[in-house]
Order: structure tokens, then C-alpha cells, then sequence
């Protein structure tokens, strides 16, 4: 009999086996399994073989577990029904393959609604019957024409954020719809002790390429304004030296070799204006012969 308050045997080997996979990984994630369905489980490993290892296990070893790997970090992010991922490769690139591989399921009673489910107008591939009544019970226009079930116009069945009750998900099963998302969530990415939130782990190439080039361009007005000289703005710096410099060169008539054309340039227009307003001399009368 194990003595009362000492830890199972099991549970010390199955926290040592889960610190050993962490520790020969680089990047470690947490996924949420919560209402995720073992056959998709299978696909999802089959997808991520050779780029990534789900760990499964019970909650309090996991945690256990990434305490004594020391990825303490990551340890907020620890909920639900948590499950490891541990891979070598870029956490993003990981969130964008979980993310392309999304699937479809029917809905449940009591499911989350993503989204507006609407059953347009039109007929339906049901012969006249029961059926008739069911949709309608879950809020479905239907009704009889020219021997078909059709919908009589367009019906929400429920709204985003809703939860459906048993006959709106048996109506939405019946007539082919899959309104509920079912995709692996990477809740969290640990990386050289750093963590990667499930919304910066959504972020694409594109809009963090986007961020990156307009952080950059609002960095290199504001160092400019303040005059904060840095590499990337030096050249901004010595232009305006230069055309300060210059501006004044030319305001003092000082004439170098920036500012000798210039000076050349408007000393002949002056010469030009002037001469234009001196009177020409009337030319001397021819002697008489």
C-alpha cells in the first residue's frame, strides 16, 4: 500500500518521461484539446509527423512537468485540457499549418455558434413528411410545393455567439450543415524563454512584414524630428547640414565650391537687370560733309 501524502510511481515516471521530450526541444507549445475529436487527433499527428510531437497528459503532470524543465513561462498559459507540443521548428510556421487544416463538424446541442447560420429559400431534397415539422420547430420557414419541402425564405437559425438547443442542431445535421470549426489551438509558444500569446502566433508574414515597414518608417520621422542621428538616418542629417550650410553660404555672398555657380549664375542676372534699366546713348550725328 502506498504510504498516504507520497506521489504515485507512475505519475514521478510520467512527469520525468515529459521533461526529458521538453528538454530535447526547442520550442514548446500548448494546445487546447477541449472538445476535439480523436479522429481528427490522428489526422492532425499524421499531418505533423516529422515536424512535431503531441504529448498527452493529465493537467497536473504537464505543469510538473514544464516546472522542472524550467519553462516556467509558459506555465500561465497552462488550461482546459492542455496537451504538449514540442517541435524544432518555428512556433508560426506550427500555428499556420494548425490553422490551414481547420475542418468542419455538425453541431451539438448546446454548440457555439460561429457564425449567422442561415438556410436560404429554395427546395430541399426531402420528400413531404415529418420533416416539415422539425425545421419549422427550429425556426425553419418550410412547407409543402408541388410535392417537395422547400424553405420559403431565407431563415436564421441562430446568430453568432448563440448556442443552439437539440432541435435547431438536429434540423442543421439534417440539412447538411457544418457550422462548427474544429481546429487544434495553439494557445501558446515558448522560444529562448520567450512566449508567443495565440494572437501573436496568428500574425501572418504579410502583416508582420506590414508592422515591421510602417514601425520603421514612424521610428525614422521621429528620430528626424527630434534630431536623433542613427544609422539609418545620417544621410537625412548630413543633406540638411549641407543645404543649411549652403542657404547661408549664398545669403553671405561666400563663394566656394558649392556655391560658386550659383553666386556666377546670379551676379549675371543682376548684370542683365541692370542693364536693361540704364538708358541706351543716342548714337552721335553723322559730320556734314
Amino acid at each position: 500500500m502506498r504510504p498516504k501524502g507520497s506521489v504515485a510511481q507512475w505519475k514521478t515516471e510520467e512527469v520525468d518521461k515529459l521533461a526529458h521530450a521538453i528538454n530535447a526541444h526547442p520550442v514548446i507549445g500548448l494546445v487546447d484539446m477541449t472538445s476535439f475529436p480523436s479522429k481528427q487527433l490522428v489526422s492532425m499527428k499524421r499531418l505533423l509527423k516529422g515536424k512535431a510531437l503531441i504529448k498527452m497528459s493529465k493537467k497536473s503532470l504537464i505543469t510538473r512537468a514544464i516546472e522542472k524543465s524550467g519553462r516556467k513561462e509558459i506555465l500561465e498559459f497552462v488550461g482546459g485540457q492542455p496537451a504538449l507540443l514540442l517541435t524544432k521548428e518555428n512556433p508560426f510556421e506550427i500555428a499556420k499549418i494548425l490553422d490551414e487544416n481547420k475542418a468542419k463538424a455538425g453541431a451539438k446541442p448546446n454548440s457555439l455558434m460561429p457564425i449567422d447560420i442561415v438556410v436560404p429559400a429554395g427546395e430541399t431534397s426531402f420528400p413531404p413528411g415529418p420533416i416539415v415539422g422539425e425545421l419549422q420547430k427550429a425556426g425553419i420557414k418550410a412547407a409543402i410545393e408541388r410535392g417537395k419541402v422547400v424553405v420559403k425564405e431565407d431563415s436564421t437559425i441562430a446568430k453568432a455567439g448563440e448556442r443552439v438547443n437539440a432541435k435547431q442542431a438536429e434540423a442543421m445535421n439534417k440539412l447538411g450543415i457544418e457550422p462548427v470549426e474544429l481546429k487544434l489551438r495553439l494557445l501558446a509558444a515558448w522560444e529562448n524563454k520567450f512566449v508567443f500569446s495565440e494572437a501573436a502566433l496568428g500574425i501572418t508574414k504579410a502583416q508582420g512584414m506590414s508592422w515591421i515597414k510602417s514601425g520603421s518608417t514612424s521610428t525614422f520621422n521621429f528620430t528626424c524630428k527630434i534630431g536623433y542621428p542613427t544609422p539609418q538616418n545620417i544621410r537625412f542629417f548630413v543633406q540638411k547640414a549641407f543645404t543649411n550650410t549652403k542657404g547661408v553660404a549664398l545669403k553671405a555672398n561666400y563663394a566656394c565650391e558649392a556655391t560658386v555657380k550659383e553666386l556666377l549664375a546670379r551676379a549675371n542676372a543682376q548684370a542683365k537687370s541692370l542693364e536693361a534699366k540704364v538708358p541706351a546713348q543716342p548714337a552721335a550725328a553723322e559730320e556734314k560733309k
